[in-house]
């Protein structure tokens, strides 16, 4: 939670489940209830249902609940794997197991992750590639014991291709009309052949006809690099399967994604039910239509801004604590909103949905009030949403007015959630505070700022103004206004003739101080002359 703390918003992005560790989950949690930050879901293949959010903390998080389809209006899928078959994927010598054999296992529980009506080919490939399985459409259990059967004629040798492999078999994929194509490409190796930039064109072309890509490394030997950038580029999810055993799971976690029963398809014109900044500015017919979103369900205490048709949310939104989450059911615009990108509104709707994710600048982790005891200053530190934050281990630091510090300062507990600091003889003016966790990655941080008043003291008297106008009354003065200082000079006259009498007596001082001169002037002649006068003496 202390290294989300710095960010005011966090957005997850077609992020699966699995890919966050029960820590992160638990620190966003608590970074959007307690410390007050904006959380944003964005939808995708592999996000919500696909992305495996039910019945898990993050699903807690979310304004809505993840929900399965019905009948028809299930997706339907056509599922290609791309299996290396060359003479690295013979045994482990570690493990003893082979990794073909592991890859044949994987394969067989994809086929069986499958609704019938989903579409199934396999391709193995080394130097050359093999055709276990073409697009096959799979309808009873008869169909998948044909899938296992082919499956165990599958022996390695050879090299890596993965370039050609991946160019024959979408091909073979563009042939199904399924609602969703997705690619899963399984390696230990590198391919000898193939550039970044032919690569680049041929994912390129697969994201233009809605295929997406998935890749798993298998051990540290395969491609990671490529793996990872040929994931990436095709919108699915890297794995790295740092053993064997972990090629079956994987490999039904991604059947199991493609293969969703949480996936509306179809065209969609958002409508608004409820008003949001978030549309500020938007007409509800001026939006794009969606081709599909994840089906989720409206929780007590949300807002549902957009809906499709079907009253299914596609924009949500509620309070979580003291911070917000948004969950928008569609994506980004690779897939569900492809539309949306040439849409003139596309940068302005999220920033706005942004914007309405990220904190309070009116409500914190920690308000912090103060008040006048005495000479010093009580400043109280109460902890929001939760009273059993404790903050006897946080070191609070107080910047006064005229920038002097004051560190090393500790609360202590004067009631539930509420914690103390006395400051003595502290002077009036604006005060920035300081409160770090010293380390406890639990414990609350926040910078906030409070002011101490004057002392009452020096506060005017409401009265003051009475009491002035007794005393100039009954000495015969007046009262004065900072607002007119000229009025000093508008004193009354005596029987209208100015001031009632004066003399003026400016001759004295200058007529006594003239004889002085003169008088030292006098004496200072005589005593040169007696100076200068001969002496005689007498023989």
């Amino acid at each position: 939670m202390s290294e989300l703390s710095v960010y005011d918003a966090i957005v997850l992005d077609n992020i699966p489940a699995p890919e966050l560790t029960l820590g992160q989950v638990a620190a966003l949690d608590a970074s959007t209830r307690t410390l007050g930050r904006g959380l944003v879901v964005i939808g995708g293949t592999s996000a919500y249902g696909p992305g495996g959010y039910a019945d898990t903390p993050l699903e807690d998080l979310l304004p809505v609940d993840v929900k399965v389809t019905e009948g028809k209006e299930r997706q339907r899928v056509a599922l290609l794997l791309i299996i290396d078959k060359s003479g690295s994927m013979a045994l482990d010598p570690v493990d003893s197991v082979s990794k073909i054999d592991m890859a044949k296992e994987a394969v067989q529980l994809a086929a069986g992750a499958l609704l019938d009506g989903d579409e199934i080919a396999i391709l193995a490939f080394n130097d050359r590639q093999q055709w276990i399985m073409r697009l096959t459409k799979i309808n009873g259990q008869d169909d998948r014991d044909r899938i296992n059967a082919s499956v165990n004629e599958l022996k390695s040798d050879g090299g890596t291709e993965i370039y050609p492999a991946l160019d024959v078999g979408f091909d073979e994929l563009m042939k199904s009309d399924a609602d969703v194509r997705h690619v899963v490409l399984l390696s230990d190796g590198k391919s000898s052949t193939g550039t970044r930039q032919s690569y680049a064109r041929l994912v390129q072309e697969m994201q233009q006809a809605g295929t997406t890509l998935s890749t798993i490394a298998i051990g540290d030997d395969a491609d990671t690099e490529l793996l990872q950038y040929l994931a990436e580029a095709g919108n699915g999810q890297y794995h790295l399967a740092a053993t064997p055993q972990d090629i079956p799971r994987l490999t039904l976690q991604e059947a199991q994604s493609a293969g969703s029963q949480s996936v509306v398809r179809g065209e969609f014109q958002p409508i608004q039910t409820s008003p949001s900044s978030i549309m500020l500015g938007f007409e509800p017919s001026d939006l794009p239509f969606v081709d599909g979103y994840n089906y989720t369900e409206l929780k007590s205490g949300a807002q549902q801004v957009l809906s499709s048709n079907r009253d299914d949310p596609i924009l949500a939104k509620w309070q979580f604590g003291l911070g917000r989450v948004v969950a928008w059911t569609a994506d980004d615009g690779v897939d569900f909103a492809n539309g949306w990108p040439d849409w003139e509104g596309y940068a302005d709707f999220w920033e706005q949905m942004i914007q309405w994710s990220l904190p309070d600048p009116e409500r914190g982790p920690i308000e912090v009030t103060t008040e006048r005891s005495g000479s010093d200053a009580l400043i109280t530190l109460t902890t929001s949403g939760d009273d059993s934050v404790d903050m006897s281990s946080v070191t609070v630091s107080i910047v006064g007015p005229d920038g002097s510090l004051a560190t090393g300062l500790t609360p202590y507990q004067s009631a539930p959630g509420s914690w103390q600091i006395r400051v003595a003889n502290p002077q009036p003016g604006a005060y920035q505070i300081s409160i770090d966790s010293d380390g406890d990655e639990n414990a609350l941080s926040s910078l906030s700022t409070f002011s101490i008043p004057a002392s009452p003291e020096l506060k005017p008297d409401p009265d003051a103004g009475d009491l002035m106008r007794q005393i100039a009354e009954r000495t015969g003065g007046r009262v004065l206004s900072l607002d007119d200082p000229g009025a000093l000079f508008d004193a009354s006259r005596g029987d209208d003739d100015g001031f009632p009498n004066y003399r003026a007596v400016w001759w004295l001082p200058l007529g006594l101080s003239l004889a002085l001169v003169l008088i030292e002037l006098a004496y200072r002649y005589r005593a040169i002359d007696r100076l200068r006068r001969p002496i005689f003496r007498s023989s």
